[in-house]
């Protein structure tokens, strides 16, 4: 049961899986048949021609099928592709117009391969190496599927509270609580009963955030009530146009959860060193222990706190992620009079892991309205002690761990010839056409039969340049393929 307290302080799939030439299968120790399409001719080849070579391949779930765990261990990105500097310069006709392609993408071992193919001068893009190519089916977050009673009875009990006036800091409510409402109103321009206090200083305690709200197609709730004894506070928000859950929970007074109570504010210490200044205008890095930081270590290992971060957010909260890593950021607990220098009377303690959507560490593109699952875990050796997510996707399976992607050569041939049979000709102003700024990465596919349901592939993105290179003309949008068969998804104009 909730109860209602009023706050007296005054003052937001085309079916993928369904039709890929490529059958998938589950992730684990699972087979999938794929397809090799062999050399292809250097000549100029039209989408018909392509089309139907490859549908004269398509390959059927069979007992031939192979074991990709066992025959294809270690094939990575640049296997499929075909090299790890990969380059195409062709011209041929789009309709009445000469066009051409001049596109460079690099495969990296690591961020600083990245950074060098992208200062190459050659308008390159880039991406990491993987052995990861997979193949999710998600749904959309909606209002019914976030189960809020249940969540707030998983996190806060039977004696929760309904907060429905404001929270702020000089109220002692949960600092991150209060910096998640006014996000949220910022962020999406939720309307506000006293715009006034919203664009006020955070920071000033004197300040607050409306902590329940309603409209047509989203809300925000703020609940109180105990979680290991401590007291905490629990923001719920749904936005109905992104499909997306927004979650905060956190304890009003951060120190609780290193015994210090006097080190009321916490935030996540991206690093464990800082920077300061030794005199004569001189700098050094030191170690915040150097700097006289207490540190409270956790005894757990990575792996028992991934498996706790991963039942929390799957159990407690019903959200299907497909990627949570603890990784080494710490907590720093600290008080009003911390000035970033002296450390002397703050703690270290705890560690975070990163909510994310990750596929193989790859871009992933999606529409405007689109909204990334994002969000962090704090953990101790108590398990779970705060979260703040932002949740647009459920993922529900994993339809494959690996899928075969088009040798790089032979997909570019597909993206030629798909954009010149689909490339609206009446937008273009220009005597010529160029291809351009290609990248690969992530995208969601809609279901057909259900909007509410999609399925993230690998593509490729191309840009498409009304003109001879990028300074003549303008650009007309992006196209983007689907880089498992060659098949166009979208040509998305410019506005």
């Amino acid at each position: 049961m909730v109860k209602k307290h009023e706050r007296k302080w005054n003052k937001k799939l085309i079916t993928i899986a369904f039709a890929f030439g490529v059958s998938l299968s589950g992730c684990g120790k699972s087979a999938e048949t794929v397809t090799d399409y062999g050399n292809m001719s250097s000549e100029k080849t039209t989408a018909e021609s392509l089309t139907e070579e490859v549908s004269s391949q398509e390959i059927k779930n069979t007992s031939e099928s192979i074991d990709i765990q066992d025959a294809r261990s270690g094939q990575k990105l640049s296997d499929w592709l075909g090299g790890k500097e990969l380059s195409r310069e062709n011209t041929f006709s789009i309709g009445k117009y000469p066009a051409n392609s001049s596109l460079f993408f690099g495969i990296a071992e690591n961020e600083e391969e990245i950074e060098s193919f992208m200062k190459s001068g050659k308008g390159a893009s880039a991406t990491l190496d993987t052995d990861e190519l997979p193949v999710w089916h998600v749904s959309s977050v909606t209002q019914e599927g976030i189960h809020e009673s249940e969540v707030v009875h998983n996190l806060l009990g039977d004696n929760a509270t309904e907060i429905r006036g404001t929270v702020s800091l000089g109220a002692g409510d949960a600092e991150l609580v209060v910096g998640a409402c006014r996000d949220f109103i910022g962020r999406y321009d939720i309307p506000f009963k006293d715009d006034d206090a919203f664009y006020q200083e955070f920071d000033n305690p004197e300040h607050s955030c409306q902590a329940w709200f309603e409209g047509e197609n989203y809300y925000w709730h703020t609940y109180e009530g105990k979680y290991m004894d401590m007291d905490y506070q629990l923001v719920i928000g749904y936005l109905g146009e992104y499909h997306q859950k927004v979650i905060s929970f956190f304890p009003k007074n951060a120190g609780d959860l290193v015994g210090a109570p006097e080190c009321n504010l916490a935030r996540d210490q991206v690093s464990g060193q800082v920077q300061v200044e030794t005199g004569e205008g001189k700098w050094e890095w030191k170690t915040l222990e150097e700097l006289g930081a207490k540190k409270k270590e956790v005894s757990k290992n990575r792996e028992t706190l991934q498996k706790e971060a991963e039942s929390f957010v799957k159990n407690k909260l019903f959200t299907k992620v497909n990627d949570i890593q603890v990784n080494d950021t710490n907590l720093l607990f600290y008080n009003e009079s911390f000035n970033g220098q002296d450390y002397s009377n703050t703690i270290i303690g705890g560690v975070c892991a990163s909510i994310s959507w990750s596929f193989g560490k790859k871009f992933v593109y999606t529409d405007e309205d689109t909204i990334a699952n994002t969000g962090q875990i704090w953990m101790t050796d108590d398990g779970v002690v705060g979260i703040r997510a932002y949740i647009g996707w459920n993922f529900e399976e994993c339809l494959s761990e690996q899928v075969a992607i088009l040798p790089f050569d032979t997909a570019m041939e597909f993206l030629e010839a798909e954009i010149a049979k689909n490339l609206d000709l009446t937008k273009v102003t220009a005597s010529a056409l160029t291809i351009l700024h290609l990248r690969f990465g992530y995208y969601p596919v809609d279901s057909p039969s259900n909007p509410a349901e999609s399925t993230f592939i690998p593509v490729w993105i191309v840009g498409i340049n009304s003109g001879n290179g990028t300074t003549d003309g303008y650009y007309m949008g992006e196209a983007i393929m689907n880089a498992i068969d060659g098949s166009l998804i979208d040509i998305k104009y410019s506005k």
